[in-house]
Formats: structure tokens, sequence, C-alpha cells
């Protein structure tokens, strides 16, 4: 079985879904050019934007996800790339529809109490928590969800240090931490673990504002060479002469 392939066509009724949003490289591709996303026993191809409408799954080693290499496993290889490319289409669909309201911000940002156990907050901007929802958005598309040794793998090079300094403990910490603020979830007799929905908004809410917003105008605020620099000063300006016209005087 190693090597075979399955390819699913997107019917006509889901083209509406993926046609504005697509989990692809921004800059201009050639035609037939494909996004990869490759795993210990599968690798997932997403096509380009001129390319048609599909959506592939190459099982490398079937061994991985508990089946054997005879052709009798063929439905189950076929229905795990369904699950797969299903899983692809919801984090496209979500990258466009990431609606947050402020009550889910300040439980994410907040500690949190699940009767008598308690998660610490996940900061906005803290170097951990960006990293932690920059590979659940990685291990999302897992079909059979991912283990404590594939959040250590790729979390541990995102901070700058070896898989090896992360012990058991301390992983076991994080995924206690996002299971109790509903970010993940455990799957029933095994120590497997999968992105809820409200996890995978908030990890694309986390990730983007941070990495499109916050840390690109804030490199910019700081520039010499910030063409709206002068006209903050001005601003700047006008405000203290304001407050010096009208006698205020500083707060102790």
């Amino acid at each position: 079985m190693r090597g075979q392939s399955w390819s699913g066509t997107v019917t006509p009724q889901e083209r509406p879904l993926i046609i504005q949003a697509t989990l692809l490289p921004r800059r201009p591709t050639r035609a037939g050019s494909r996004a990869k996303i490759r795993g210990k026993g599968l690798q997932l191809v997403a096509p380009a934007r001129s390319h048609p409408l599909r959506t592939e799954l190459t099982v490398n080693d079937a061994g991985e996800f508990g089946l054997g290499r005879k052709l009798e496993n063929l439905p189950a290889l076929r229905g795990l790339g369904f699950q797969a490319t299903r899983r692809l289409l919801d984090v496209e669909k979500t990258s466009q529809d990431f609606a947050f309201s402020e009550q889910v911000f300040r439980e994410v940002t907040g500690a949190r109490c699940v009767g008598d156990q308690r998660a610490s907050a996940f900061r906005f901007g803290e170097q951990l928590a960006q990293a932690l929802f920059s590979v659940l958005l990685v291990l999302r598309l897992l079909p059979r969800g991912f283990r404590s040794a594939d959040l250590r793998e790729h979390l541990a090079p995102l901070l700058g240090v070896d898989p090896s300094e992360w012990t058991q403990g301390r992983v076991t910490y994080q995924l206690r931490r996002l299971r109790l603020h509903g970010l993940i979830e455990r799957a029933p007799a095994s120590h497997r673990y999968a992105l809820t929905d409200k996890g995978l908004r908030v990890a694309m809410w986390f990730t983007r504002c941070h990495a499109r917003l916050f840390r690109p105008a804030l490199g910019e605020l700081f520039a010499t060479d910030f063409p709206e620099k002068s006209a903050l000063g001005r601003f700047d300006q006008e405000v203290n002469q304001y407050i010096e016209k009208a006698k205020l005087r500083m707060a102790v």
C-alpha cells in the first residue's frame, strides 16, 4: 500500500465554500504548482489557484493509521482521505471567517477554572502562547489527531530550544491548559488530541493579528523613516498645548 494515492474532486455544491479561501501561498504561482503539507505517514496536497479544485492525500505508510498494506484496507484509506480533506476545507473556511467576541477573548486571556481545576491564561503576544497556537494550526490537519510527542517536536523549535529540553511533564501541563480552556479535546480511550472549533478560531485570531497587525505596525511606528511620524508628533504637540491651556495637572 506504500505510495498509493487517493484524490477527491470537489463537487459544484462545495465550490463556493473554498473559492474565497485557500490555504496556499499568497505570492503568484505558476499553473500546476501545489502547496504541500507533509506528515510522517501522509502527504496532503492542495492545488494552486489556477489549478482545478482538487485535493490529494498520499498515504506513505498505512501502518501509521493502524492499517495494513492489503487492498482490503483501501475503503478505510478512502475514508481517511475524506476526513483529511474535510479538515483542510474547514481550515480554509475558518481562515476567512473567524469572528472573535470580547467574551471569548477575555476567557482565553484570563485564568480558567473548571471544577477544582485551574488553568493559567494565554496572554496575547506572549511567546509561548503564540507558539502554541501556531503549532495547533499545523497539527489540526492530522486526520487522527496529535500526540504529546507531536506537540513537543513542533513547539520546541519555535521557542528556540531542543525538543529534549521539554520534559513530558511540561508538555502535559500545556495540554491541560489547552483542554481546560476548551481549545482541544482528548479522544476517548487514547492519548491523542484534536483541536476544537473554538480552538481553531482562537488560534487563527491570535496568530493572524499578531503577525499581520501588531508586529508590523509597531515596527513602522518606531522606524526612523515612518511617514506618519511627523503627523503623530504634531498631534502630540497639540494635545500638550490643550492640556497646558486647560491647566490640567498630571495625576499623582
